[in-house]
């Protein structure tokens, strides 16, 4: 017959039967691929939440409109906005290390490596809600590695990405922004400094551009005319990717 038998942890008897050892064990081994299975569930959850996203990276020059018809995307489609300068802005005042790390890069007056931009993407990404429709990245990627990076970064979570590009000549966006800045009172709305942040825009952009180019992911859009025009040239792009 099975016997039980009894020894002493700290000086108190402890009962043991090789039953309540074999259940036990049992009990431990169910629960512990009970939890594995779980994460793997919230895992695969978050997949596919992610691959049935509809991500819009919009880019525009200073001036291009980019804000207006951000908000236009985000009330018709429901679709998250993501500024990085908004989400490097939540991360320092969370206190995070991470955030520390970059409060630290920003205030030296570096820019923030790809790298940190990217893991804090990655961060958002992962922690969307289940019912996220998608998201407009706006002022991400604007450089060639970024881009090259970012792709990856969607590729791993099996979705991707469209570029739609609000093109408007510079002399149009010269005086957009010479006008706004007669009652925004910013001190970069001036001639000068206008220009130079145009030729900066466009250097940045120009190898973005071409790579999703070839990627037969870019999609140029007339940014001239009314607000409501720009927008139904959007729409038309969207419902097109989003089939």
């Amino acid at each position: 017959s099975i016997m039980s038998s009894t020894y002493k942890k700290e000086g108190v008897p402890i009962l043991t039967h090789p039953l309540l050892d074999f259940i036990t064990s049992i009990m431990f081994q169910v629960t512990f691929f009970a939890l594995q299975y779980k994460k793997k569930l919230v895992t695969l959850h978050v997949i596919f939440a992610i691959q049935n996203m509809l991500n819009i990276i919009l880019c525009g020059a200073p001036g291009s409109g980019k804000g207006t018809q951000s908000e236009f995307i985000v009330k018709k489609y429901g679709l998250q906005h993501l500024s990085t300068g908004d989400l490097l802005r939540k991360e320092i005042a969370s206190g995070s290390r991470f955030g520390e790390q970059i409060d630290a890069i920003i205030s030296k007056g570096n820019l923030v490596p790809d790298d940190v931009m990217l893991r804090l993407i990655d961060q958002y990404l992962e922690n969307l809600p289940q019912d996220t429709k998608g998201v407009i990245f706006d002022g991400f990627p604007r450089t060639l590695n970024q881009a090259i990076e970012f792709e990856k970064m969607l590729k791993h979570k099996q979705t991707s990405a469209h570029l739609i590009d609000l093109l408007v000549d510079d002399d149009e966006l010269v005086e957009r922004l010479l006008n706004r800045g007669k009652t925004s009172g910013r001190a970069d709305d001036n001639l000068e400094t206008i220009k130079k942040r145009l030729v900066v825009y466009h250097h940045q952009t120009e190898a973005v551009s071409k790579y999703y180019k070839e990627l037969s992911k870019y999609h140029p859009i007339n940014g001239t005319g009314s607000v409501e025009d720009i927008f139904g040239r959007i729409e038309e792009v969207i419902e097109k990717v989003n089939q």
